[in-house]
């Protein structure tokens, strides 16, 4: 299903924001113009990663500094936070939230 968001103006580069899409909390940042929609607590300790920042093109937990792709939700290892497919179109954004990836918890491998 296609859920509007925001304003393209909204995300602003390099910095996270918190969105909530159907009951659960997702960190939404833009990395390079491109945004990604991953969730927001980490799978280690459930910090909420939109009050993060960007290192490198990742996603930087604020309380332990694990790192995860801004687009994939994807860890350094097998763990994932799980993302929503984000777009932009007119101005404003959209996720589908029937083109996810799953969330894999630490140490659930």
């Amino acid at each position: 299903m296609k859920i509007k968001i925001g304003m393209s103006s909204d995300f602003e580069e390099g910095k996270g924001k918190g969105v909530l899409i159907e009951q659960r909390t997702y960190a939404v940042f833009r990395v390079n113009g491109e945004l990604g929609c991953i969730g927001n607590y980490c799978v280690h300790a459930d910090a909420p990663l939109c009050e993060g920042f960007i290192k490198n093109g990742k996603v930087v937990c604020p309380h332990h500094k694990w790192e995860f792709d801004h687009k994939t939700g994807k860890g350094f290892g097998r763990e994932s936070q799980g993302s929503l497919a984000i777009f932009e179109e007119s101005g404003e954004v959209f996720v589908e939230t029937d083109k996810t990836t799953p969330r894999v918890e630490y140490g659930d491998f």
